[in-house]
C-alpha cells in the first residue's frame, strides 16, 4: 500500500524556449514555429483598436483647437468692443472740458471785498497817524 502511494510516473515537460526549437526533459530537440503562441486575431484587433484610439485623439485635438481658435477671435472682439467704448469715453471728457460751464464767483467776491477792505482801513490808519 504505501508502493502505491509514493508510487509517481514522471513524463517529459517540452519547454518552449521561444527561438525556433523546443526542448523537452528528456534532452531532446524538436522544431517548432517561431510564431508558434502569436494569435493574429488578437494582435489585428489591438492594432485596430490602438489606430482608432490615435485618429480618435487627433480628431478631438483638431476640436479643441478649433474651439480655442474661436474663443480667442471672441476675445479680441471684446478687447476691440472695451477700447472702443474707451475712445467714446475719452471724447465725451474732452467735450466736457471744453464746454463752457457757468463759475462760481463768490469766492473772489469776497476776496476782493476783505482786500479792499484791508486797503481802506490802511489807508486811513496812515491818514490819521500823521
Amino acid at each position: 500500500m504505501e508502493d502505491d502511494l509514493f508510487n509517481i510516473k514522471l513524463e517529459p515537460i517540452s519547454l518552449n524556449t521561444g527561438l525556433g526549437t523546443s526542448t523537452s526533459s528528456s534532452g531532446t530537440s524538436t522544431k517548432g514555429s517561431f510564431f508558434g503562441g502569436l494569435d493574429f486575431g488578437s494582435v489585428l484587433s489591438s492594432g485596430v483598436s490602438l489606430y482608432g484610439s490615435i485618429a480618435g485623439a487627433k480628431a478631438q485635438k483638431d476640436l479643441a483647437n478649433k474651439q480655442l481658435e474661436l474663443q480667442k477671435l471672441a476675445n479680441e472682439g471684446t478687447i476691440t468692443q472695451g477700447q472702443m467704448a474707451l475712445e467714446m469715453k475719452k471724447m465725451e471728457l474732452e467735450a466736457l472740458k471744453l464746454q463752457d460751464e457757468p463759475k462760481n464767483n463768490t469766492l473772489l467776491y469776497a476776496g476782493l471785498g476783505v482786500g479792499g477792505f484791508l486797503l481802506l482801513g490802511g489807508v486811513i490808519y496812515l491818514a490819521v497817524k500823521k
